[in-house]
């Protein structure tokens, strides 16, 4: 990762999902089209890597996905150059991430979920990889309310040592903000075209190798994948 820089980094942006929780409030949109103040959530996030410095970003979409692509076209007028990655059917986090490799152009790679934002300085998250010579890097942000999400076990230098599933997690805690930084060779146990979750396929595999670290952040997260959630993001997001 010698003199990489933001703008050198790809960024996969996770907007394949059916959103099936939102279907009282977004009857005929995908989950990241929600409107937030007016701007599909998904502008939020894409505005977000434009300002950190990304110029290329790759969406990995499938229900509706011609919304999406009508919206953003090929990135310019938002800032970035963006492409599609699209899953024929439902691939999970992983299997969607392994489909749009070929439009990767760098190693490592970011990685973002379509329904949640976090505040996070990019540019430390990478140092932080490099320095713990990682294979992926998982922003964590602290909740006070863990079991919706289940909460990350930590060792003393950020290494991941498991994970408390929702059922067992504590009511606070340090949980997976949906911002990944991996090596390419982290997809290598992955069948091209399978499901696949990162979160529960190929990150468990990591633990215990110290290859798996969070880069702790104190920044505004929200997951708008309840309709709650998304009222609040109204009220959060306004920029």
């Amino acid at each position: 990762m010698n003199g990489f820089a933001i703008q050198d980094l790809s960024m996969v942006i996770l907007a394949g999902g059916l959103g099936t929780r939102l279907r009282s409030v977004l009857p005929d949109l995908p989950k990241p089209m929600a409107l937030v103040n007016g701007r599909p959530f998904l502008e939020i996030l894409v505005a977000q890597a434009a300002r950190a410095g990304f110029r290329d970003v790759v969406l990995c979409v499938g229900y509706r996905a011609d919304a999406i692509e009508a919206h953003f076209g090929d990135g310019r007028g938002h800032g970035v150059r963006m492409r599609y990655a699209h899953e024929r059917e439902l691939l999970g986090t992983a299997g969607a991430v392994l489909n749009a490799q070929a439009m990767v152009g760098s190693d490592p790679f970011v990685v973002i979920n379509g329904d949640s934002y976090c505040a996070v300085d990019f540019s430390r998250m990478m140092a932080h990889h490099r320095d713990h010579r990682a294979a992926a890097t998982i922003v964590a942000v602290q909740v006070t309310d863990s079991s919706r999400y289940g909460s990350l076990q930590l060792e003393p230098d950020g290494a991941i040592a498991g994970y408390n599933e929702k059922a067992q997690a504590l009511s606070a805690g340090w949980i997976n903000a949906g911002i990944y930084l991996l090596q390419r060779s982290v997809l290598q146990p992955l069948a091209q075209g399978r499901p696949a979750s990162l979160e529960r396929d190929l990150f468990p595999v990591l633990v215990g190798q110290r290859a798996l670290y969070a880069f702790k952040t104190s920044g505004m997260f929200i997951d708008i994948g309840i309709p709650s959630e998304l009222e609040r993001a109204q009220t959060l997001l306004r920029d």
